[in-house]
């Protein structure tokens, strides 16, 4: 039970945590214990495996900068594998921008086309996005305006979060 408590300070989180041990299903804090001790190499991203001849490990403590076997110094496998990190990201936020122009369709399918405009649920929904001004007309246009303000917030909150590891952008350093 310590364990648990060292993974979240949720009550709700702790009890399935129990349950999923129970259960014998493996989560990720189980997969991260089963690969302890980490590599050291890669902890501090002097490890390269990006081409076919590696994976190289770049040792942090000669006195000679040693070169990978195609070549790369300790500084280029750094940066490319920062840059890696930043490709994938970018890589999973492009893919969730091009899913979302699908979502005003659906919004208007699933919500103006079954009548809950104009009516007191659209209105609160207004409101609370801060587009509501007394005595106006809830119409679809306005609520279409809304849905595309919700997007932009969407599509600001997703850029600042990390990749999901999708590789679909390849670069390279060096």
């Amino acid at each position: 039970m310590e364990k648990v408590r060292k993974k979240t300070i949720d009550a709700a989180t702790e009890k399935l945590l129990v349950a999923a041990a129970k259960q014998g299903i493996d989560l990720s804090w189980d997969r991260y214990e089963s690969e302890v001790p980490l590599c050291g190499f890669g902890r501090l991203s002097l490890c390269c495996n990006i081409c076919s001849q590696g994976p190289c490990r770049i040792n942090p403590f000669a006195e000679k900068d040693e070169p990978t076997i195609c070549g790369r110094t300790r500084e280029n496998v750094v940066a490319a594998n920062f840059l890696r990190l930043i490709s994938d990201g970018t890589a999973s936020i492009i893919k969730m921008a091009g899913d979302s122009d699908k979502l005003p369709a659906v919004i208007k399918e699933r919500v103006v086309d079954k009548e809950l405009l104009p009516g007191p649920a659209s209105q609160e929904l207004v409101k609370a996005i801060g587009l509501y001004t007394e005595g106006v007309a809830v119409t679809e246009d306005y609520f279409q305006a809304a849905a595309r303000l919700a997007l932009a917030g969407y599509a600001s909150l997703a850029a600042s979060s990390v990749g999901s590891g999708i590789y679909e952008v390849e670069a390279g350093v060096g």
